[in-house]
């Protein structure tokens, strides 16, 4: 540790991302039983800032506020998170620590929060101990947001990232994420990704329960080995800028992540009557005009709509006019593939 970082204040802002491929189960030790691919975004993303002092012969002490507001429940997850890592950085324990962080989207809705917080943590934590400067550190990070959460290993990367070891990649990996930006062809660097926001409470089944829940599905082996085949077909799709391809693996997806909820023990339900009309209004409009648009959605309501950029007049004429009626208070968020997290301070 650097003795001079007695006290000082660091703020890291990044992205949450969009799993392609979706990873739905993992071990104990926080491992994926399918390697998962995401693309990374630009504007749904987690502004972080931790003001730190060293403790002297005194219990350090924790302070969460999130969105000006002191938030207990979060308080709890992130004490849990650096009990969980202080094998990783064994001197932030020695901090008193004041954590202060915003979203610019809503939180525990679908849209990957946690990926974005724990990463954006991640890396505050670790600007703490350290000076990030090589692909070596972001692993090292990548590696620590996953203890937090999964996806957040994925956040750390430009344009898109793989997590899990597949043997499609010899670099890959369970314990951190990869760049997977060299496999991309140029039409999916221009991805836009407009969220429908059909709601924007908070899920009633967070996502940490659900992988739980996962461990009891009795489609669970079948949708890893439907996982691990859905990545062979992409890859090449990805690299070849093969957009129908992409699409209906894309699709594919989405809709078997909530078939897998529906099917769990117990079962349940994260869709809305609006996410299934949107998706109706989707088919429809790409049966009509042959454009290349998709759709996707996490383990929640809110639908990710992709189409290559220098598409984006005549999609987004069709999204204002259709489906923003369909979204809570008309609610969208107009996003794009991103360059990933930035240091602010």
């Amino acid at each position: 540790m650097n003795n001079n970082k007695m006290e000082g204040y660091v703020e890291w802002t990044s992205p949450s991302n969009i799993a392609t491929i979706k990873y739905w189960g993992k071990t104990e030790d926080q491992h994926p039983l399918n390697p998962s691919l995401s693309f990374t975004l630009k504007n749904s993303k987690t502004i972080t800032g931790i003001k730190y002092k060293r403790t002297r012969n005194k219990e350090s002490s924790l302070k969460v506020i999130y969105d000006k507001t002191e938030n207990v429940a979060f308080e709890k997850r992130i004490q849990e998170y650096l009990h969980k890592i202080k094998n990783t950085l064994p001197n932030i324990s020695y901090y008193d620590l004041e954590i202060n962080t915003r979203n610019t989207f809503p939180h525990s809705t679908g849209i990957a929060s946690s990926a974005s917080a724990f990463s954006a943590l991640a890396l505050c934590l670790y600007s703490i101990e350290n000076k990030i400067m090589s692909e070596e550190d972001l692993h090292k990070v990548s590696n620590l947001a996953r203890i937090g959460s999964g996806s957040a290993s994925r956040s750390l990367y430009p344009n898109a990232a793989l997590w899990g070891k597949t043997n499609l990649l010899v670099e890959s990996s369970n314990i951190h994420a990869i760049d997977y930006t060299k496999y991309l062809h140029p039409i999916f660097k221009t991805l836009q990704n407009t969220i429908l926001i059909i709601n924007d409470e908070e899920k009633k089944v967070s996502s940490s329960q659900g992988h739980q829940i996962m461990s009891k599905n009795p489609f669970a082996t079948t949708r890893y080995n439907q996982a691990n085949q859905n990545l062979e077909k992409i890859i090449p799709a990805l690299q070849t800028g093969d957009f129908k391809t992409y699409s209906e693996i894309l699709e594919n997806e989405a809709l078997t992540l909530h078939a897998l909820m529906m099917t769990s023990m117990p079962g349940y339900i994260l869709m809305k009557p609006n996410t299934l009309q949107s998706i109706e209004l989707i088919n429809e409009f790409k049966h009509n005009t042959n454009l290349p648009v998709t759709y996707t959605m996490d383990a929640g309501p809110n639908i990710h709509i992709q189409y290559p950029k220098i598409y984006a007049k005549q999609i987004i004429s069709f999204i204002d006019l259709k489906l923003k009626p369909l979204c809570k208070n008309q609610q969208i968020i107009y996003d794009e593939i991103g360059a990933g997290p930035e240091r602010n301070v």
